[in-house]
């Protein structure tokens, strides 16, 4: 089967299955556009494909088309042409801030509430990603230090989706920060109450990710 990315003849290279692929996003490819452009649509074939794993999104395309006899045109040769198109679109990144023990106690103190970022979870699921380990250990240590203090484990989400969903959601995302925190640390549950608002709390605009992400937090209050 001819390569056209072989022949230096064939021009430049382009992203050519972003017209009718990936909105316009610009692909590096090594096909030649004349071959894949100039073929006969009753030789076009396509393929898409996609697959979720592990949070990433990969996307996939292929394209083949047949030219019956040589065209110098096009450059192309008789054959078989084919190009694939793979495009990986990873998980968003979550921010890992822990806060200490006794900044939580302070903002309480002061504010009367703390917000927390480095609890997090998987999109529209209650399960603690383990990556949550630091920040529930600095709240297993303020309630060690402070035996007399009671919490409201408090969890709030963005605007995505449906309300009384996510008020759901937010609660049950509560109810494993205080499983966790009694299974995994001792801290007997009658110190402890679960509470979710979804978005009715915002602390930015959810109007774009950078304050969708804000919202999306636990919060503690005393009792």
């Amino acid at each position: 089967m001819y390569d056209s990315s072989k022949d230096k003849q064939a021009g430049r290279w382009n992203g050519f299955l972003t017209g009718y692929g990936f909105g316009g996003t610009k692909l590096s490819t090594s096909r030649s556009e004349f071959v894949m452009y100039g073929a006969a649509v009753k030789n076009l074939h396509t393929l898409t494909a996609k697959r979720d794993k592990d949070g990433q999104a990969t996307y996939l395309q292929l394209t083949t088309v047949q030219w019956d006899n040589d065209n110098k045109t096009f450059k192309a040769q008789r054959g078989v042409y084919a190009a694939l198109d793979i495009v990986d679109v990873a998980a968003m990144k979550q921010n890992m801030i822990t806060v200490s023990a006794s900044e939580m106690s302070k903002a309480i103190n002061a504010t009367g509430r703390i917000a927390l970022y480095g609890i997090l979870f998987d999109t529209a699921k209650a399960d603690l990603k383990p990556e949550s380990k630091p920040a529930l250990e600095e709240i297993a240590k303020l309630l060690k230090a402070e035996p007399n203090l009671k919490l409201r484990v408090v969890g709030h989400t963005d605007n995505q989706g449906n309300l009384d969903s996510n008020i759901g959601l937010s609660k049950r995302r509560a109810e494993s920060v205080n499983a966790a925190l009694a299974s995994q640390y001792g801290i007997t549950s009658n110190r402890l109450s679960a509470f979710g608002v979804a978005d009715l709390a915002p602390v930015a605009s959810n109007a774009n990710e950078e304050g969708r992400a804000k919202n999306r937090r636990v919060e503690l209050v005393p009792q």
